[in-house]
Parts: C-alpha cells; sequence; structure tokens
C-alpha cells in the first residue's frame, strides 16, 4: 500500500522532526550507539491511515537520524 499523503510529508533523517497525528507507538527500545557514546531510544509507529511501520530513532550525537520506515 502506498504512503499516505501524511506520511509522505514526514521529513526523514533529521532528529528532531515530527510525525503526524495518525501514527500510534507499537514500541520502544533502547539500543547502543556505536563505541558506546550515548544510549539510542528507538520508538517504532504504525500509521492507522495508511499502515506503513515508522521508526524513529533518538540519538543526541547524531542529527541525521530519526524518522524512517521500517523494512
Amino acid at each position: 500500500m502506498p504512503l499516505c499523503l501524511a506520511c509522505e510529508s514526514i521529513k526523514r533523517n533529521k532528529r528532531g522532526e515530527h510525525g503526524h497525528e495518525a501514527l500510534s507507538p507499537t514500541g520502544k527500545r533502547y539500543d547502543y550507539a556505536p563505541f558506546a557514546q550515548a544510549i539510542v531510544k528507538v520508538t517504532e509507529y504504525k500509521c492507522q491511515s495508511c499502515g506503513t511501520l515508522w521508526r524513529y530513532e533518538d540519538d543526541k550525537n547524531d542529527d541525521f537520524v530519526g524518522w524512517s520506515v521500517s523494512p
């Protein structure tokens, strides 16, 4: 199924960007960044409109993580 317009508008790979109101959290985990610099919080979401699975990575040491479509 293709992305809905709200999902298409999400800015990917940039920390601090917002998702949209139809995203529902489905899980959360904590990973270690390379070289144990920090803990990275990963939250997974599902769009209630189009069913797309998303993940949001919050790594305070990397500005180029953020929203991405889950494989």
